[in-house]
C-alpha cells in the first residue's frame, strides 16, 4: 500500500510515445519508475454498417484496435458545405492504446469511404487491470 501511496502522489512524467511514468521512493527498491500505457477510446461514423465492420474488422486484424464496435443506425445532425443536415450514420469505436493511435488514425482515414471522416479519441481513465493489459497485448505488433 506504501509503494501505491507513494506513486499516486507522484506526478506522471512523459517517457515516449503513449507511456507515462511515476517515480517511486528510491529507498522501497532504489531508483525505478513504474511505466503506464495510455490507453484510448477511437471513435468514427460511417454511412452504412458494411463501410462501419470492413473498417472495424480489418483494424483489429491489422493489431492496430484490440476491438472495435460497430451501434447503429443513430440520427446525426451536422454541418455540412455551409448548410445543416441529418443523416443516418453508425458509430464505430476502437479501443487501442496511445502507441497505435497515429496508425490507427492514419487507417481509418485512408480506408473511410468518405473524404474528411471524423476520427477522434477519449483517454480512459480507469479500467480493469486485466482488461487493460489484454488491450496492450493486442494492440503489439508482431
Amino acid at each position: 500500500m506504501e509503494l501505491l501511496a507513494i506513486a499516486r502522489r507522484s506526478a506522471p512524467v512523459p517517457v515516449g510515445a503513449g507511456a507515462f511514468c511515476c517515480p517511486i521512493a528510491s529507498h522501497l527498491r532504489g531508483p525505478t519508475l513504474m511505466v503506464m500505457t495510455v490507453h484510448l477510446v477511437v471513435t468514427t461514423a460511417t454511412p452504412d454498417r458494411e463501410s462501419g465492420e470492413r473498417l472495424a474488422g480489418s483494424a483489429v486484424a491489422a493489431r492496430l484496435a484490440g476491438t472495435a464496435q460497430v451501434v447503429g443506425p443513430v440520427t446525426s445532425f451536422f454541418w455540412h458545405l455551409g448548410e445543416s443536415g441529418r443523416g443516418e450514420e453508425f458509430n464505430v469505436t476502437f479501443k487501442t492504446t496511445d502507441a497505435r493511435y497515429a496508425e490507427l488514425e492514419a487507417y481509418i482515414i485512408e480506408n473511410h469511404p468518405w473524404d474528411k471522416p471524423e476520427v477522434t479519441a477519449v483517454e480512459l481513465a480507469r479500467g480493469s487491470a486485466d482488461y487493460l493489459a489484454w488491450a496492450e497485448e493486442s494492440t503489439r505488433p508482431r
